[in-house]
């Protein structure tokens, strides 16, 4: 069983952001087989927190590893939140993926960051030892579409404060596109 929670802390009601995203930050986690990836609290009660992630960010960068596992075999997603922390989705075998949560060493500045405002995908430097936390085993057509299908809704609660032409809101609905039309 692969599914994705998250939750935002927090929109800003009567605005209509130009730039930027409003509902950016909130929960987001991944649970496979019954393991958590990522830090889940789903109190209701808490509207803003120190412990809270990019949730823009995090499905930016889980739909453009999809892109891109289909000419790599591996890709790291940096977990920014956390100072050494990485989800690692490679292919496992034609049908699944492989997702691990690997620890690392980060550099300073990180060269190899590939971030466009929008994702957080890495080229792991080389001779860097890893500690692997969890790793399990997904279907790839069941993460893709659990996948699409929560970035999708994403999009559809938070579109509706932000200007039309929003930029990062127009590429990220393009990459849901890109990724649902390329695994049909």
């Amino acid at each position: 069983m692969f599914e994705i929670k998250y939750r935002i802390l927090y929109i800003e009601k009567g605005v209509k952001y130009a730039e930027g995203i409003n509902g950016e930050y909130g929960y987001f986690a991944m649970f496979l087989n019954g393991k958590e990836f990522g830090d889940w609290d789903c109190r209701e009660e808490l509207t803003l927190s120190i412990f809270s992630v990019g949730i823009y960010a995090w499905f930016s960068s889980l739909l453009k590893s999809v892109l891109m596992l289909k000419v790599k075999g591996r890709v790291y997603v940096d977990d920014i939140e956390e100072l050494e922390r990485y989800v690692t989705i490679s292919n496992f075998s034609v049908d699944c993926y492989k997702i691990e949560e690997v620890f690392r060493e980060k550099p300073r500045e990180d060269p190899n960051l590939l971030s466009d405002g929008m994702s957080y995908i890495v080229e792991p430097l080389a001779n860097i030892e890893e500690q692997v936390q969890l790793s399990e085993v997904v279907n790839r057509q069941v993460f893709i579409d659990e996948l699409l299908k929560q970035s999708s809704e994403y999009l559809d609660e938070i579109k509706n404060f932000h200007m039309e032409g929003n930029r990062k809101i127009l590429l990220f609905s393009d990459l849901i596109e890109k990724v649902r039309n390329e695994n049909r």
